[in-house]
């Protein structure tokens, strides 16, 4: 997700460059591309930030994991209804692809939550 969104924001001098430097003018993003890099930022968003906020933290974390199983799959159904809203261009099924694979995988592993039994769901909550 940081290089989708590094380029998004370095788009104006990219484009720049490109029409300076015209052999490089194939690789140029359209418009309806650089909507594409804006959602996928969107669906990787929370995805990147579960992910730094686990890895950044030297305490147990195992109390958030149906947190964060709820709001990744609330996530993707919400990109779900969105994407379906866009108008059609290439790559938007490509996005609606990526986020019933997600939650495919995401159900995988969360229903491992249950068959842990009772010691992993002990584990899950935080104690005060």
């Amino acid at each position: 997700m940081d290089m989708l969104v590094r380029a998004r924001r370095l788009r104006n001098i990219v484009e720049k460059w490109i029409g300076e430097n015209h052999r490089f003018t194939p690789f140029e993003l359209m418009e309806d591309e650089w909507r594409q890099v804006d959602q996928a930022i969107m669906f990787l968003k929370p995805f990147a930030e579960y992910t730094h906020d686990i890895s950044a933290s030297t305490r147990p974390t195992i109390h958030n994991a149906y947190f964060i199983y709820n709001d990744i799959f609330d996530h993707i159904a919400r990109q779900c209804r969105q994407v379906r809203n866009l108008p059609d261009a290439p790559g938007i099924m490509g996005l609606l692809d990526a986020s019933k694979a997600s939650k495919k995988v995401l159900q995988k592993y969360y229903s491992n939550t249950t068959q842990k039994g009772f010691i992993y769901n002990i584990a899950t909550f935080r104690s005060f």
